[in-house]
């Protein structure tokens, strides 16, 4: 029987360059399918294709008021203020496109509604009245005032939104504005993510238990959702190889992308990696990613399906889903494979001295208070304090090892884990 030294010396890590990672996994891990869906149910996915205007916008001269049209020559040759215009009757104020306007008339049209044929300007309401059958108009005005001209917004064929463009709310008014009806999007990615422990229960901490609660799958959970990922299965494993592997097998061709929490230690009970890599022996495979904190993060390409075994440390986990599972799912959905988030730039309130793992990158907390970003103590990646104290991040590359005194750097926020770290009030 193998001691336990023997058994942890074949977990030992080697700590792969993070880029080398995301080489690794552009090498051999394809983005989801595309598919058509309706632009009414789009919300979230990542465009396949560039979208392009089916039609002038606006179709014709567009009325932004409640109003008169008319010809802007009749106001122009008038020899007294006040002139005088006929008002044509029956017309539909939102069909008034249908009638050929002609000299000396005017046709009352409705706010967003096409001109008569031949008019180019609108008068208000409130800057006319009425007598008998015709409305006086005693305000002088320019040559298309009050109109939308035809196709000033976009023209037929003009380029709406490029792709790799994620759908938001107003995206989806947008195109619907537009005219488009349906369009060709990257599939969600399927993910199942695994709590891996024998001590785990899905309840909060107990102390007289002393049970430890399974809260990085929900962590996971909805940041994935929130990249648009589906998280389609979350189940509780036992230390116990056997079931580890099993899973893995039975649910290979269900998932796009699966993710381990804990068991990627080093200790007896630590079986993630090592029990699947040992199953499938699979040519291409990680064993420690050089990022701090979250240095165990491991993985490995079994075919052609990603197995991201996450470390289960609090700081470590959201390391670990900043650097490489939301980079992952974005990629998936054919975006870059980069930790790419929004930023502010903030002055560092005090220098800042971090030469240990000099060659990862770092994660590191930061409060920001009127564009000034304390860089927060983070005490170790077991403690919660530093994260739910920080609003921000800051991105300490390979090689740098200094920060000076009122230097102007990047935070970066992660939505929806923080949002931009200042903000004021509107008054």
């Amino acid at each position: 029987m193998q001691s336990i030294h023997e058994y942890a010396s074949r977990k030992i890590y080697k700590h792969v360059d993070l880029i080398k990672v995301y080489d690794m996994i552009k090498n051999s891990i394809k983005t989801t399918d595309m598919v058509l869906v309706d632009v009414k149910n789009s919300y979230g996915y990542v465009l396949a294709e560039d979208i392009y205007s089916p039609y002038d916008r606006p179709t014709y001269n567009i009325s932004h008021v409640d109003g008169y049209a008319i010809k802007y020559e009749d106001l122009k040759e008038a020899t007294s203020e006040r002139v005088k215009f006929k008002v044509v009757e029956g017309i539909d104020p939102r069909r008034a496109h249908e009638y050929e306007l002609h000299r000396g008339e005017a046709v009352f049209v409705e706010t967003g509604y096409p001109l008569p044929r031949g008019a180019d300007t609108v008068v208000p309401i409130e800057d006319t009245f009425l007598i008998n059958d015709h409305v006086v108009i005693s305000k002088k005005y320019m040559r298309g005032e009050h109109v939308f001209p035809r196709s000033t917004d976009y023209k037929r064929g003009e380029l709406i939104i490029r792709r790799g463009a994620r759908i938001t709310p107003f995206i989806i008014k947008a195109l619907m504005d537009l005219g488009v009806g349906e369009i060709r999007v990257y599939r969600k990615p399927r993910v199942i993510i695994y709590s891996v422990g024998d001590e785990l229960v899905d309840e909060p901490f107990s102390n007289e238990e002393w049970k430890l609660p399974m809260s990085t799958k929900y962590l996971d959970k909805y940041i994935i959702q929130y990249y648009s990922g589906q998280v389609i299965d979350m189940e509780k494993l036992p230390d116990d190889p056997t079931i580890i592997v099993s899973r893995i097998k039975d649910h290979l061709d269900k998932a796009d992308l699966f993710i381990t929490i804990g068991g990627v230690s080093m200790g007896p009970k630590d079986h993630s990696w090592i029990s699947l890599y040992e199953e499938f022996k699979p040519q291409k495979y990680w064993r420690g990613t050089k990022i701090h904190p979250a240095r165990s993060t491991s993985g490995l390409i079994v075919k052609d399906k990603l197995i991201i075994n996450q470390p289960g440390l609090h700081q470590s986990s959201l390391s670990a889903l900043f650097f490489i599972i939301v980079p992952v799912i974005n990629y998936l959905q054919g975006l870059p494979l980069e930790p790419s988030y929004p930023y502010i730039k903030a002055r560092i309130k005090s220098e800042y001295i971090d030469k240990k793992y000099i060659d990862h990158y770092r994660l590191r907390p930061v409060k920001v208070f009127n564009e000034v970003a304390e860089i927060i103590d983070t005490m170790g990646s077991y403690y919660l304090k530093p994260l739910i104290e920080s609003n921000g991040f800051i991105v300490l590359k390979p090689g740098i090892e200094y920060l000076r005194s009122n230097e102007i750097i990047n935070i970066f926020y992660m939505p929806p884990i923080n949002y931009p770290p200042t903000a004021n009030a509107l008054w």
